[in-house]
């Protein structure tokens, strides 16, 4: 059976059935489809680690922000807008509730040591450190989590002198830590 001059149009110059020009309308809107997943933020899980060389580290972790263009310029590792809720210190967890801070499981820290530690964590001033090699005097392994759904950032801390830092998995980035105390990131 022929088919109708009516079935046959003109799209983009062409003349196309309606199964075709059908088809051509659901390729374009694949096409947005896929163009908009790729361009739209936000489609990462909370709970991954991200290491922080990666190109997506960029958009999930937060970064060193220098108060000064030079090198020795003191920095904060963590932009001042990010709200902290939780940490955890070895198998010692913090969290952020209505009512303030608290320790999640049987824990030795007082609530003004607790209370201490979070505002070490919130006033941390670091300065980059040329050295790449990784500080012996391995402390602890600290986790952070902040409110806006960036996923978990691990710090390690060294001690000596001076008191180091290193974002897990940042290439071998080293900081020097200016203030607080070491013994104040850990609620001591």
């Amino acid at each position: 059976m022929a088919k109708d001059n009516n079935e046959y149009r003109r799209f983009l110059g062409m003349r196309l059935s309606r199964r075709a020009r059908n088809n051509v309308y659901i390729y374009a809107i694949l096409l947005f489809m896929v163009v908009f997943y790729v361009v739209t933020p936000g489609n990462k899980d909370s709970d991954e680690t991200v290491p922080a060389n990666s190109t997506e580290a960029n958009d999930s972790l937060p970064s060193a922000t220098a108060n000064g263009d030079s090198a020795d310029a003191l920095m904060r590792l963590f932009p001042a807008d990010l709200e902290l809720v939780e940490i955890r210190i070895a198998d010692t967890q913090f969290e952020s509730t209505a009512e303030g801070w608290r320790c999640t499981a049987d824990c030795d820290y007082s609530q003004t040591q607790i209370s201490g530690l979070i505002e070490a964590w919130s006033a941390l001033q670091v300065k980059a450190v040329d050295d790449t090699k990784t500080p012996d005097d391995y402390v602890t392994d600290v986790q952070l989590r902040f409110a806006d759904g960036r996923p978990l950032v691990t710090v390690v801390l060294f001690d000596g002198q001076p008191p180091r830092l290193m974002v897990s998995d940042s290439g071998k980035q080293v900081y020097e830590i200016i203030k607080p105390s070491l013994a104040a990131l850990l609620g001591r």
